[in-house]
């Protein structure tokens, strides 16, 4: 652990700075889905593979569902990767400054540093890629052909985590064909790495092939609800999440790995982040498809750095680096964290934004960033929908189905309802549509967020008698209608498959 003190204090600090503001704001609608992912598991899920859920899972069996405890272990793999770029740029040759930085480089980046403070696929994620990043530098370093298996299995755990694992595996797979390093392929060892993610992998695989890939329904539903940026304004907004002043650091990390005299070794794995790169830009992404590979990234440009400061001998150059990067964190942290009080940070943000609106769905403008605004509002529409409920005569009550539109709007009755007395939610978002109408008829049915045309083909009488706002929550989600529906032309189950 020569050389790490500094990243292994920044790795400590990093559960503090996570979980101290951890009960801010609310819960992220997100971690309602995972929660109510949980009580269902399965080898798979629409939308996400289910280890994420499984995590949960335990977690709630032992903490319950406190925003703290669920959130510690998305805290913990901040950490980590904190600690993982360090020794990443470590086994580059980088010393004690090049580890320090690579460090400070992920606690600098506020989209890191978010997305560290909620449970969500994209956390582990950027853990499990890093973690595969390390090993396969420890490789082109010239380590045991065995540690083959260890990328293989930390693979195999990122794929049951979320797709963009195979993305990564292929990127470096190209990287290796594309180098003197292909020799390797000629042993057992990276097939028989490869083999252990795919076992891994295997049951997940299965549960999407038996249930006709609907992965790739919801990549297509996702890509027509996206709000595109061309390719120069993505590349922009990268470098505002990622701290401007990391820029210059991880831009010179790809040119040491692609080009850099003392780094020919490495050139595998700068290939295969460039075609990482470039499958992801082809899809118009969304920024944190590309977060996953930047740790490796910034720790080879902690590590150019620190030689253009050796070769150069810049007096001063490093401290004033490091210095701007805490400076930049001072003042976007809380745009990553929330860690002022929301009517304080609407200000602070309408001064700090880079943009006159941040974009996320199309035809959709947000006030506030979308990883607060998804933290508001759902507690109180469970409410509203508690009191609909019970506002119900006692025949119709029993026998009343809570049908949402949005996934967050079920997720949320569903994660709140327990104490409001209401049954848990059906819907056609996500795995919901899996999970079915259960046994409701559609005989009565409080529908949450659809539009009252939908709802006329489907319902002989159909009747508003609210609309849910709040004036923090997403835009898709204010002006919310709640309707009354009766009369059902069918019954749930028999067009429960062609409903949107």
């Amino acid at each position: 652990m020569k050389g790490l003190s500094g990243p292994i204090i920044l790795c400590l600090l990093m559960l503090p700075a996570q979980l101290l503001p951890a009960g801010h704001y609310g819960i992220f609608g997100d971690e309602m889905y995972f929660i109510a992912c949980s009580k269902r598991l399965a080898f798979g899920f629409v939308d996400h593979p289910p280890l994420v859920d499984v995590l949960v899972f335990f977690t709630r069996l032992l903490f319950g569902d406190a925003i703290v405890a669920l959130r510690f272990m998305t805290a913990l793999t901040g950490s980590a990767t904190v600690l993982l770029s360090a020794l990443i740029a470590r086994d580059m040759g980088g010393g004690r400054f090049a580890q320090g930085l690579a460090a400070l480089m992920i606690f600098v980046a506020p989209a890191l540093l978010g997305m560290f403070n909620i449970v969500s696929v994209n956390a582990f994620d950027v853990f499990f890629c890093t973690l595969c990043a390390w090993l396969f530098v420890r490789l082109l370093n010239g380590a045991s052909g065995r540690t083959w298996l260890l990328l293989g299995l930390a693979a195999g755990l990122g794929l049951q985590n979320k797709y963009t694992m195979a993305a990564l595996c292929f990127s470096l797979f190209i990287g290796v064909l594309a180098t003197p390093r292909r020799r390797c392929l000629a042993t057992p060892w990276p097939w028989l790495g490869g083999i252990v993610a795919l076992l891994i992998f295997l049951p997940n695989l299965l549960w999407q092939g038996l249930h006709g890939w609907p992965f790739l329904s919801y990549l297509r539903y996702q890509a027509s609800t996206t709000y595109p940026l061309s390719t120069p304004q993505f590349l922009g907004e990268m470098a505002v999440v990622l701290n401007p002043v990391s820029l210059p650091v991880w831009m010179a990390g790809l040119y040491f790995l692609l080009f850099g005299k003392d780094s020919s070794r490495y050139r595998s794995l700068g290939i295969g982040l460039v075609v990482f790169l470039a499958l992801c830009l082809a899809r118009q992404p969304r920024y944190y498809y590309l977060l996953p590979v930047f740790p490796a990234l910034m720790a080879a440009g902690a590590v150019a750095t620190e030689q253009l400061i050796r070769r150069a001998a810049i007096r001063g150059f490093g401290p004033a680096v490091v210095s701007t990067m805490v400076i930049g964190m001072a003042v976007t942290m809380p745009t990553a964290l929330p860690i002022l009080p929301i009517e304080q940070f609407i200000p602070y943000w309408r001064v700090l934004r880079f943009t006159k609106h941040v974009h996320t769905f199309k035809n959709e403008r947000a006030d506030i960033p979308e990883h607060f605004s998804l933290r508001f509002g759902w507690q109180e529409l469970a409410e509203a929908v508690a009191r609909i409920y019970h506002g119900l005569p006692d025949t119709e009550r029993s026998r009343c189905a809570i049908l949402a539109r949005g996934l967050y709007a079920a997720a949320a009755v569903d994660f709140f309802g327990p104490q409001f007395g209401l049954p848990n939610a059906i819907s056609t978002a996500a795995n919901y549509r899996l999970w079915g109408p259960r046994h409701y008829t559609g005989e009565c049915v409080i529908a949450v967020g659809h539009g009252k045309g939908e709802l006329e083909k489907l319902f002989g009488a159909v009747e508003q008698v609210a609309a849910f706002n709040h004036p923090h929550t997403v835009a898709r989600y204010r002006d919310y209608p709640i309707y009354i529906c009766r009369m059902p032309v069918r019954p749930l189950a028999e067009i429960w498959d062609n409903m949107r």
